[in-house]
């Protein structure tokens, strides 16, 4: 799981409404395709997900205290189009929270 940890109080709401209008489009241009991913707002978190093909979210982003935690599904196949989804995730995680506001990112 990827932890942002920041210093400032993020909003899932905010960070819903981003990755609801960014994310697809993020994606088409991206890869050059049109894969349409699913995004949901649950009680403990936003989950991205493909259901015509996968049963379960691909990733999911929570948000503890001042902490983005991103978490990948352990179903989701890595192929190539989750590098340019990764990247889209964490471009507009990091856009959301801004440069100055992260302390510090951990990786697995």
């Amino acid at each position: 799981m990827k932890t942002y940890k920041t210093n400032i109080s993020p909003s899932q709401d905010e960070l819903y409404r981003l990755f609801s209008t960014s994310l697809n489009a993020g994606l088409t241009d991206k890869i050059k395709s049109d894969i349409h991913l699913v995004i949901t707002q649950t009680t403990d978190g936003i989950e991205i997900g493909q259901p015509d093909f996968y049963e379960t979210y691909l990733y999911k982003i929570t948000i503890n205290g001042n902490d983005v935690l991103v978490g990948k599904s352990e179903h989701y196949i890595d192929d190539v189009n989750s590098l340019a989804l990764e990247d889209l995730i964490d471009n507009i995680i990091t856009g959301y929270l801004g440069i100055n506001s992260i302390e510090t990112i951990l990786q697995p």
